[in-house]
Order: structure tokens, then C-alpha cells, then sequence
């Protein structure tokens, strides 16, 4: 089984100006930004279930909604999308 570990490190927004709203409803941003050696650790590994498990660890693991959240739905739109085989969450 394959396990991918992604560090997702935190930025700090020195500046952030806002310089148009986008037809799309997004903004258009000028911004200034710096990284830190704070990060979280995604892993992501394979199983053998017909189901997809999201797990979260750390001391603010009990605030996210486990249905709703970034993680669940990126995974869905990878599977709608084709990227991934299909399993449910």
C-alpha cells in the first residue's frame, strides 16, 4: 500500500490588499506573505475498504465537523472527477 505524507506549512500575511471582485465572486489580491517552520502533516495512504477513512489527530482534532470539512470534500471531488477510484466516505 502506498502512504504519501504532504507538509502543509502556515503562511503569515505580512499585507494583503484587496483590489478587485472578480465576476466569479473570488478577489483579485496583492499580497505579501512569509512562511514559518510551523506545519501540518497530511497522510495520506491507501487501505483495502470499500470506504474511505479521515482521521484527524492534534488537540483541536474535536472542532471539525468530521462530514463537512476541506479534507472530506476534496476527496469527494477527486473521486466525482476521476482522479481517484470510487469509494464512499
Amino acid at each position: 500500500m502506498k502512504t504519501f505524507l504532504i507538509y502543509s506549512f502556515c503562511k503569515i500575511n505580512l499585507s494583503l490588499r484587496v483590489i478587485e471582485k472578480l465576476y466569479t465572486g473570488l478577489h483579485k489580491i496583492q499580497s505579501m506573505v512569509t512562511f514559518v517552520n510551523l506545519f501540518d502533516i497530511i497522510k495520506i495512504k491507501e487501505i483495502n475498504s470499500k470506504q474511505d477513512q479521515i482521521k484527524f489527530h492534534g488537540k483541536f482534532k474535536h472542532n471539525i465537523n468530521l462530514k463537512n470539512n476541506t479534507i472530506s470534500k476534496t476527496l469527494d471531488l477527486l473521486r466525482k472527477n476521476n482522479y481517484l477510484k470510487k469509494k464512499k466516505i
